[in-house]
């Protein structure tokens, strides 16, 4: 069975095999109804059966910036704008991610990189009221910088 698709030959439609349908928008309108894609084939919404819907945005580099569920929980991502070695920024890399907790913007991750790309530390932040209480994760690499060396995580609990 084929799934009907908008003038961009990208799926709008699917419809499972118990017959419930899924949508999804290619557009900053967030449409439902086939239209061409404004957004160079991103989802921006994606519609179950139920009628509950995903919105998704995206940066300069077609990078998700931030989702909406379909209980209306929001988590924003940073990426860095630019290069510098001496904090861990590579430009383009996620920086952090985030979440809208009862009105306030709260870090749940955060990231640093080496110069070539490879993440280098993940900060995991597990009390939203208390930044001390974390989970890090340092990565190291083989000198060929492809395979990973090491792994270890320190931090709460």
């Amino acid at each position: 069975m084929k799934s009907p698709e908008n003038e961009d030959g990208l799926r709008y439609q699917k419809t499972d095999a118990l017959g419930y349908q899924a949508l999804y928008s290619y557009n900053s309108s967030r449409t439902l109804d086939g239209a061409a894609s404004d957004t160079y084939g991103n989802v921006t919404r994606e519609q179950d059966a139920y009628a509950n819907n995903v919105d998704y945005d995206y940066g300069i580099y077609d990078q998700i910036t931030q989702v909406k569920d379909k209980n209306g929980n929001e988590r924003i991502y940073s990426y860095y704008n630019t290069t510098n070695t001496g904090t861990g920024a590579v430009k383009g890399k996620l920086e952090k991610a985030e979440a809208i907790i009862d009105g306030r913007t709260v870090t749940l991750e955060s990231r640093t990189y080496y110069a070539d790309g490879n993440l280098k530390q993940k900060t995991e932040y597990i009390d939203q009221n208390d930044p001390d209480k974390n989970r890090v994760t340092d990565y190291i690499y083989q000198d060929n910088g492809l395979n990973l060396q090491s792994m270890t995580v320190t931090g709460w609990p």
